[in-house]
């Protein structure tokens, strides 16, 4: 895939199960999709409003990245995280982001490094204002999506 540096609002449009997957990842995170909780293909198609593969492949991704565990003949459910495995997983995210950072430092100008800022302002002003956590997250990953495309990965 070819990434455009010069143009930071230009990131592709996500394949449909990527959509269902952070759907499910937030509502993961949120709790509206508790700890323990059966996931049935049909009925997250349903919430969702897609068909049965989109939401297979988020479930996949989802289970890749230990939201999800699959059981065998149980089907696939929500993973219980300790305070251990959020410790680890951040301490992981930590060092990705800043090799991250660094990399992006040194491939772009400073007036594309500054279109960083507006996701920021914007996910700090919803947190001051006590917004609810999906309105956070959405300025989050409007500021990752942006930084993925400035670091060309």
């Amino acid at each position: 895939m070819t990434v455009n540096t010069e143009f930071p609002d230009s990131v592709r449009v996500p394949q449909l199960w990527e959509a269902v997957a952070e759907r499910m990842r937030s509502a993961i995170l949120d709790g509206s999709l508790p700890a323990g909780a059966k996931l049935v293909e049909s009925e997250l198609a349903d919430r969702f409003g897609t068909s049965r593969g989109p939401v297979r492949e988020a479930i996949r991704e989802l289970a890749r990245e230990g939201l999800v565990v699959e059981l065998p003949r149980r089907g696939t459910v929500v993973s219980t995280l300790t305070a251990r495995d959020l410790a680890e997983v951040y301490a992981v995210r930590e060092g990705l982001e800043l090799t991250a950072s660094k990399a992006v430092i040194d491939r772009v100008s400073d007036a594309l490094l500054n279109s960083l800022a507006e996701p920021l302002r914007e996910m700090e002003s919803a947190r001051r204002a006590k917004a609810d956590y999906a309105v956070v997250a959405e300025h989050d990953f409007a500021f990752h999506r942006r930084f993925v495309v400035l670091a060309g990965n």
